[in-house]
């Protein structure tokens, strides 16, 4: 015997077997059970869940928001854009602050996993929540600065590939943070970030130096932090061009070399800029054996810096110590010094049980370890030839 059921839309009565999950059609099932269909800004993004717009009390807003900060503080940046900013930015409560917040928490889950910025999915919808912030509101200046950091971390994640599409992002960047300095001609920050971005394109290094010496000369004042970011950025530009001068009344850049040298950064040893710097204005003077002092002293702080090992290079060379240049004749070899192997190769050859080094390096790995001399020869040496 079959029990007959009565559809719960129509009332019709239908046979248990022939129906569609208690009704008595598809229907009818329809009816109660429509798809739901978004519109295209609450379209979600579809790596991460679905969502849909909602009507959020007062009460409401403030948890989110809440629970977005203590997400972001414990570092869950995906969870609290998702689930808590973007949830309000779909809702009739969405605010500026929820939009930047949103965007704050993807360019640092970015910033986290720097591989990000190559994936397109990703940037495209940082891109769109940037848009979002200045539909919203068209003249806020945080949107842009955001705007110009993307482009500028994409630019980054395409170095060594895509050379045209690179420079065409740090292009967009310049373009956005020029905007941005024509409503801010104080913020020196802004102006610093435009003589980085400079620097990423071909042949405008001389331009980005112009800021950075208008920057230091700006009566503005500077923390001692942003001060030494801008002197060293500056003194890499003058060790790339060092016979530059922008007039004939203005002493070449290699007389600036020195003046940003001073001793107090020189023996800063978290920043090794300057102290190459000194050795390179040495070199470029024909002080080769100052030069080569210098670097003796820097290389026991900073033995993976390459820019190091290739001015030590340089100035063996000048000197004619063919011996000493052997170990940097290939790329190879000047990888392994950067990548401070040498300490291990000397174990192996110290270990009777190994047979085999190469004794070329470490002939030279041994000169310079018995070039280490203290922080105080280093002075005396600069007091000397002051």
């Amino acid at each position: 015997m079959v029990i007959p059921k009565v559809c719960e839309v129509c009332g019709k009565e239908f046979d248990v077997q022939h129906g569609v999950h208690g009704f008595c059609s598809n229907e009818c099932r329809e009816k109660v059970h429509k798809p739901k269909t978004f519109l295209e800004s609450e379209r979600p993004c579809p790596e991460y869940g679905q969502g849909e717009a909602k009507s959020l009390t007062n009460e409401d807003y403030d948890r989110l928001m809440q629970q977005g900060y203590t997400s972001y503080s414990n570092q869950n940046f995906l969870r609290a854009w998702y689930f808590c900013f973007d949830k309000i930015n779909r809702s009739n409560k969405k605010s500026l602050d929820s939009l930047l917040n949103s965007v704050f928490c993807l360019m640092k889950a970015g910033s986290v996993r720097p591989y990000y910025f190559s994936d397109i999915k990703f940037t495209d919808t940082v891109h769109a929540k940037i848009t979002d912030i200045l539909t919203f509101a068209p003249d806020s200046l945080e949107a842009q600065e955001l705007r110009a950091e993307l482009y500028i971390k994409q630019g980054h994640a395409l170095e060594g590939s895509n050379h045209t599409q690179r420079e065409q992002l740090f292009y967009q960047a310049y373009s956005t943070l020029l905007q941005i300095h024509g409503r801010k001609r104080d913020d020196l920050q802004i102006k610093f970030n435009m003589a980085e971005t400079l620097l990423e394109l071909e042949d405008r290094e001389r331009e980005a130096v112009k800021l950075l010496e208008d920057i230091l000369a700006s009566p503005i004042r500077k923390s001692e932090t942003f001060t030494t970011k801008v002197y060293s950025t500056l003194a890499e530009c003058y060790l790339n061009d060092p016979h530059f001068r922008l007039s004939s009344k203005e002493e070449h850049q290699i007389g600036k070399l020195y003046g940003l040298a001073t001793p107090k950064r020189i023996f800063d040893t978290n920043n090794f800029t300057f102290g190459l710097c000194f050795a390179k204005a040495e070199l470029l003077t024909g002080n080769l054996k100052s030069s080569l002092y210098v670097c003796n002293w820097l290389l026991h702080h900073h033995s993976k810096e390459s820019k190091l090992w290739s001015l030590l290079f340089e100035i063996l060379t000048k000197l004619g110590n063919e011996d000493y240049t052997k170990p940097f004749s290939t790329w190879f070899n000047m990888e392994l010094w950067t990548d401070g192997l040498g300490p291990i190769i000397s174990e192996m050859r110290a270990d009777p049980e190994q047979d085999y080094f190469d004794s070329d390096q470490m002939d030279f790995y041994d000169y310079v370890s018995g070039q280490a001399f203290s922080t105080d020869e280093m002075r005396a040496h600069l007091e000397k030839i002051q």
